[in-house]
């Protein structure tokens, strides 16, 4: 199962999609500059993140049947637990509400680029027979205590499971709260069961200065986070660039993982240290520390993947979302950079890249075709290295004529290769405009 969205339109700067968007396990955005590629990268980090903002109106949801049904349970439950089944006619009536829930909490964190314009956004979302789940309510003097606890099969021998709590105190119990928790925890769970994604880390674009500056920006984000002054203004950062910062200097739990072993010999040829309950970065050379504003922008690129692999925060099953993963680096570090990312998904990473690299896309053309060609035939680099091309999906962000508004087009990806005509047409006019030079300096 795959998380799809069929339409987006009117998104910021995105017209609209011609191929539905589906999130496989290598999936690329490409094409113009500020075309919406970063935008729609961030959607999706932050649909993986919606049960921690998700707010619902219950006036939405009166006279819905699923509505009236978890109403009438919750007002004749007093203690113990109580199975709650809906069935997919009643599950399939809550579908446009979610819709406009989503839309909602999209607008509060894209609120610049949205400027309560309208925009359209249809998600294909798991398609359940029926979805069962279990009520637990227990008291205190004072309080209430409610756990709202989902578990389903979305795939043979996988399940996805949510369980939220919830207390209020008695004197200020009101029924309606606690549906509305109900539907609030329906919603994120039928929000992560399509997306299939436990967790998710984002790595914006200009990390290097993020990075210079994490210890200032770390304050920041933990006061924003913490503090009971949501509004303060010290500093704006978005919400994603926050928690980017905040995963960033988080204790560590585990500090080694051989595909960060791999960056640092291949491409930074030094060593990140992180420390297990501190938030402290350092970087080394051999055994001389380099201060990191004193890096060059190539390791200071790449040391936030290379934390955020030690801390264990990119593992199995999660998205891994790097903007322009080749960033500042050589043309042969490019190329590196391409077989990491390979690694990555064939260790069972998801990974989502925004990218401007033809050197990328060509070295993950190589592995497509590599993986057709036996091992044993294969050169000596891609011996032990493929891709299945049926993993990748790839998405251009054109610009049409004139239109300051761009269209997202599917890249065919098969056996034989990527067949990216918007990298083809730029190198054909670049060696045919050579041509014509080569030409004039000859008559002169």
């Amino acid at each position: 199962m795959k998380f799809e969205i069929e339409k987006i339109k009117n998104f910021g700067v995105i017209k609209e999609n011609k191929d539905k968007i589906v999130l496989n396990d290598l999936t690329i955005f490409m094409g113009e500059n500020s075309a919406g590629k970063s935008y729609l990268a961030i959607l999706f980090n932050l649909l993986t993140k919606i049960e921690e903002e998700l707010n619902l109106s219950i006036s939405l949801l009166e006279n819905k049947k699923a509505y009236l049904k978890i109403s009438e349970i919750l007002e004749n439950f007093e203690k113990g637990e109580v199975e709650i089944s809906l069935s997919k006619d009643e599950i399939f009536e809550l579908k446009d509400i979610l819709e406009i829930v989503i839309k909602l909490f999209l607008k509060k964190h894209f609120k610049k680029l949205i400027n309560n314009k309208s925009f359209d956004l249809k998600i294909n979302y798991y398609e359940f027979n029926e979805i069962k789940s279990i009520l637990k309510k227990s008291q205190s003097d004072s309080l209430f205590e409610f756990v709202f606890i989902f578990e389903e099969e979305i795939e043979k021998g996988k399940k996805i499971g949510l369980e939220r709590k919830f207390v209020v105190e008695k004197n200020k119990f009101n029924i309606k709260l606690i549906i509305e928790q109900f539907f609030e925890t329906l919603f994120v769970f039928l929000v992560k069961s399509s997306l299939n994604i436990p967790t998710s880390v984002y790595l914006p674009a200009a990390r290097t200065g993020y990075l210079h500056t994490y210890p200032i920006l770390w304050e920041y984000a933990v006061k924003k986070t913490f503090s009971f002054n949501k509004e303060s203004k010290d500093i704006e950062l978005p919400e994603w660039i926050r928690r980017f910062i905040l995963e960033l200097v988080a204790p560590a739990e585990n500090i080694s993982n051989d595909i960060a072993t791999e960056i640092e010999k291949e491409i930074l040829k030094g060593e990140v240290k992180v420390y297990e309950n501190e938030s402290r970065i350092e970087y080394y050379i051999g055994k001389k520390k380099v201060d990191i504003p004193y890096t060059s922008s190539s390791v200071s690129e790449l040391i936030p993947l290379v934390v955020f692999l030690k801390k264990g925060k990119v593992h199995r099953g999660s998205l891994l979302i790097i903007e322009e993963p080749e960033a500042h680096l050589s043309f042969e570090n490019q190329r590196k950079i391409a077989r990491i990312i390979a690694l990555l998904v064939n260790k069972g990473v998801k990974v989502l890249i925004t990218t401007h690299s033809d050197f990328l896309i060509y070295e993950l053309n190589n592995l497509i075709i590599a993986n057709k060609i036996s091992d044993i035939k294969r050169p000596n680099e891609y011996k032990n290295l493929s891709l299945n091309y049926k993993k990748i999906n790839i998405y251009n962000f054109l610009f049409k004529g004139r239109s300051k508004k761009s269209i997202i087009e599917q890249v065919p990806v098969k056996e034989d290769g990527i067949d990216n005509k918007y990298i083809t047409k730029n190198l054909s006019k670049r060696v045919e405009d050579l041509k014509i030079l080569y030409d004039l300096m000859e008559e002169k």
